[in-house]
């Protein structure tokens, strides 16, 4: 049996972190994830004692461009994500990824021992990287369609255009129900 490799959150990810001010409009927000090429903004903390907040993409999209809203007039206290879900740089991806997955997120920040930023990890890149890193054994494509027969050559979901195969006899017009 071959050893699997444990790899850490910290190891996958993406260590610039950028960070606004919950007081900044979204206007300043979006100016600086377009200079900075990032699609969220770590939100600081207002003390000691208060909570992280994220600012997404997405975030933007839904309450404030849809809504129809001004960003120059809006505040990023009123659209960010808060507490945000934080992980530390020294758990095993795979458990990472559990997490992100229960709570239907889809990125999380990566803090130190002292609760500040080293990062934020997205699920994408643990995926990846997780996946990356399998056994090649582990890693073939396998068909998750079960069949009682045999499908004929053309149907293999490993081929082009993986299409799922039915019986020629089921669902098709015409044919009567019982």
């Amino acid at each position: 049996m071959t050893e699997h490799t444990h790899v850490k959150v910290g190891d996958v990810m993406t260590r610039s972190v950028r960070t606004i001010g919950g007081m900044a409009t979204v206007q300043e927000a979006i100016e600086m994830m377009r200079s900075a090429g990032v699609s969220s903004l770590v939100v600081e903390r207002r003390d000691k004692h208060d909570e992280f907040g994220l600012l997404v993409v997405s975030d933007v999209a839904g309450q404030v461009i849809a809504k129809d809203r001004a960003p120059e007039r809006v505040n990023v206290y009123e659209v960010m994500s808060k507490p945000v879900l934080t992980l530390p740089a020294d758990m095993n991806i795979r458990y990472a990824v559990r997490l992100l997955v229960k709570f239907g997120l889809s990125r999380a920040l990566v803090t130190n021992e002292d609760r500040t930023p080293a990062g934020i990890v997205t699920l994408r890149d643990m995926v990846l990287r997780h996946v990356g890193d399998e056994p090649a054994a582990w890693a073939e494509p396998r068909c998750p369609h079960p069949r009682t027969i045999a499908p004929p050559p053309w149907a293999s979901c490993a081929g082009r255009g993986g299409r799922r195969w039915r019986r020629p006899w089921r669902n098709r017009p015409g044919r009567r129900r019982r």
